[in-house]
């Protein structure tokens, strides 16, 4: 998030254009998005994992 903000100011200290501005904040959220996707996979996979795991340890 602290990334953002410092893009945010930096474009505004470059005095770039608002489309640009938008463009980069679409595009910085559209990689935390694809981030927080990939974190919630891997949960989902260790979350599994760990159940299986004990179900093989029970048998």
């Amino acid at each position: 998030v602290e990334t953002l903000i410092e893009k945010i100011l930096t474009s505004f200290s470059q005095n770039a254009s608002v489309e640009t501005l938008t463009e980069q904040i679409l595009a910085t959220f559209l990689q935390m998005s694809v981030w927080t996707h990939s974190l919630n996979r891997f949960w989902q996979l260790s979350y599994k994992m760990s159940v299986w795991t004990h179900s093989l340890n029970r048998f």
